[in-house]
């Protein structure tokens, strides 16, 4: 119970009430536009994952996996095969991955994330032109399924590739893809609006517009963590104490 009590109160008042108006806001959306059960609660799941990756906390990986399985729900019965299988094989073993990836770099006091520094040129390279190869050819697998907005789709697999290998790295750039995807999954899911008139997935677009602006606050809130930390590990270095920045 101490543990829950410290856990929940690391988070400042402000994001208590933004975090209350994000989801008051999907719940009042989703019952005036009629939304199901899977879009409301997919909303909800997705809303805390990305609130707490912005943190630097765990849980937001495993709530991660939660919404990438109603997602996957969601976006087969809209024809959005690219998005069923960037979920299938790219963010639900992004998710479990990073689960074990940050279970080994926590801070023992706070349990936030260890941001990794010692990302290099050669390894940026190395994961861009793999995400682009990988696009390449689900490009043609997405085309071959008849995937509705096949170029959108694509650009959403190639950001949520790099966002996906930074989170991974606990790299705080992370979020610079996450914020790409953001938009190209607004535009996709407003085709769906415009073109089908369903309007029940406007809880989906705002859902992503929060996305966009809980990614801008990690970015924000990442770098505050980043400081802290390399300010606090020259102090144990200074006491003789060992610290591991990165034990992958």
């Amino acid at each position: 119970m101490e543990r829950i009590k410290r856990f929940f109160g690391q988070a400042k008042w402000y994001e208590w009430l933004y975090m209350s108006l994000f989801i008051c806001t999907i719940i009042v959306l989703s019952c005036l536009f009629k939304a199901g059960a899977l879009v409301i609660f997919n909303s909800l799941f997705g809303i805390l994952s990305v609130f707490f990756l912005a943190k630097g906390k765990m849980i937001g990986n495993v709530l991660g996996v939660v919404q990438s399985v109603l997602y996957i729900v969601i976006s087969y019965f809209n024809a959005f095969y690219g998005e069923v299988l960037l979920c299938c094989c790219i963010y639900i073993p992004i998710n479990i991955a990073s689960i074990i990836s940050w279970a080994r770099n926590l801070n023992e006091k706070d349990k936030i994330v260890i941001i990794n520094k010692s990302l290099g040129w050669v390894e940026w390279v190395v994961s861009i032109l793999s995400a682009v190869v990988i696009s390449i050819g689900i490009y043609f697998l997405l085309d071959y399924f008849n995937t509705a907005n096949l170029l959108v789709s694509t650009l959403s697999v190639f950001s949520s590739l790099m966002a996906g290998h930074l989170v991974i790295r606990r790299s705080e750039y992370n979020f610079a893809f996450y914020i790409l995807n953001n938009i190209v999954c607004i535009c996709l899911w407003l085709y769906v609006i415009l073109q089908n008139n369903k309007v029940g997935y406007i809880t989906t677009i705002v859902q992503y517009c929060m996305f966009l602006i809980l990614n801008i606050l990690g970015v924000i809130n990442w770098a505050k963590i980043k400081k802290s930390q390399e300010i606090k590990n020259p102090i144990l270095e200074n006491k003789g104490e060992k610290i591991i920045l990165d034990n992958e």
